[in-house]
């Protein structure tokens, strides 16, 4: 079987990746995902969101970019099933139940794709897989990062 990965079909999957995530910002809101916390800014909220996410987007860019082998699609096939599993294990005890469903399943999608690219790369599925789990505990951290360190939620 052809496990090979058109470079140009891994560019076009980072950038659909990245305007869906725009477009997935630009529509929820936080009560979407049950904070009890008010933000002083939802722009900075908003703001903080794009900047973790195009962060790891950007990695992967540069990772695709300075590639020395060819691409399958094997690897991040893996370390996306990988970080969506362990997301969907771990997300009843991090989300609230006021949550919406939808948004917290595009939330782990985008989790899982972001992980898969910047696994694109990598020659050994198991160890994409592995990736993928430590990927996503890294996306959270610097997600929970960036908006305790940007002042986003009041420390009152």
């Amino acid at each position: 079987m052809d496990t090979s990965l058109s470079p140009r079909l891994a560019w076009t999957a980072l950038a659909a990746t990245w305007c869906g995530y725009m477009i997935f910002v630009a529509v929820t809101r936080l009560p979407d995902f049950g904070l009890t916390l008010q933000s002083d800014s939802p722009w900075l909220w908003a703001a903080g969101r794009v900047l973790t996410v195009s962060f790891w987007l950007a990695l992967a860019a540069t990772i695709l970019y300075a590639r020395k082998r060819p691409l399958n699609w094997n690897s991040p096939l893996h370390a996306f099933a990988a970080t969506a599993l362990l997301a969907t294990l771990l997300a009843p005890t991090l989300v609230s139940s006021a949550a919406s469903l939808p948004v917290i399943a595009t939330s782990i999608l985008t989790f899982s794709l972001v992980s898969a690219l910047v696994c694109v790369t990598i020659q050994r599925p198991p160890v994409a897989a592995l990736l993928g789990l430590l990927l996503f505990p890294a996306q959270l951290l610097l997600d929970t990062a960036v908006h305790l360190l940007s002042g986003t939620f009041p420390s009152h």
